[in-house]
């Protein structure tokens, strides 16, 4: 903070007094990325390992030289170009993202939420949920966070609401309504939300974008973070 306030005082006495000086805190919007990547075990003497350690800093230095910086764009063909070039085994990938907003909540407190993926959302996305036909599709879910010692996680209808829900291996069972989503401007809204707890320091919020080519605001840092991403390499003989 003092040394903003310094930056501050420094650029605002080199400025016209009819310029108002303002610092505003950026913001960072995540890329989930899940890669399938099929190798060619004939052409290589790397392990699943080695392939699996080359793509994940083949996506690392994407983020690097092409993200990581206001107003940035994530192009799915670049990327995936990242990928397939991390070694000269790889034959294919398949590659999706998501977006990710990374929410501080406060547990055992009444939280009120606004956040935008600054993108057009693809809504409809095909998983149904069990207890209403109506919903079948989330483009929006969220990692794992308890209310009254149930495992819940965020999820949209596809119509432009967001629920609580409870999560097994086949399905979605609603818990009740807690927010809306505006699926052309990627708006967010959620109302009322009382968590006990969660594992880390975030709930995150991931979002199938329109494109997979999606970009930041201005004031957004566009980024991928190791954590948020999945390799699966499958070997095959050619």
């Amino acid at each position: 903070e003092t040394r903003r306030q310094a930056y501050h005082d420094y650029i605002q006495a080199k400025t016209p007094l009819t310029i108002k000086v303002d610092f505003v805190e950026p913001e960072f919007m995540y890329v989930r990325v899940d890669s399938t990547v099929l190798y060619n075990v004939n052409n290589t003497t790397k392990t699943y390992a080695d392939i699996k350690s080359l793509v994940q800093a083949g996506i690392s230095g994407y983020n690097l030289n092409s993200l990581s910086d206001f107003k940035s764009t994530l192009f799915i063909s670049e990327l995936t170009n990242a990928i397939d070039r991390a070694d000269n085994s790889i034959v294919s990938s398949d590659t999706k993202i998501k977006l990710v907003r990374r929410l501080i909540v406060p547990t055992n407190t009444s939280t009120n939420i606004i956040t935008t993926f600054d993108n057009a959302l693809q809504p409809e996305t095909g998983v149904k949920l069990k207890q209403d036909e109506i919903h079948y599709g989330h483009t929006i879910t969220s990692t794992t966070f308890t209310i009254n010692n149930v495992p819940c996680i965020l999820v949209d209808d596809s119509r432009g609401k967001i629920f609580i829900a409870t999560e097994d291996a086949n399905a979605v069972d609603v818990l009740r309504e807690v927010g809306t989503i505006d699926y052309d401007t990627g708006k967010v809204t959620i109302n009322s939300l009382v968590v006990d707890s969660y594992v880390g320091n975030y709930i995150e919020l991931r979002a199938v974008p329109a494109t997979q080519n999606v970009s930041s605001k201005k004031n957004t840092i566009l980024l991928i973070d190791d954590y948020d991403v999945e390799v699966n390499v499958v070997g095959i003989k050619r």
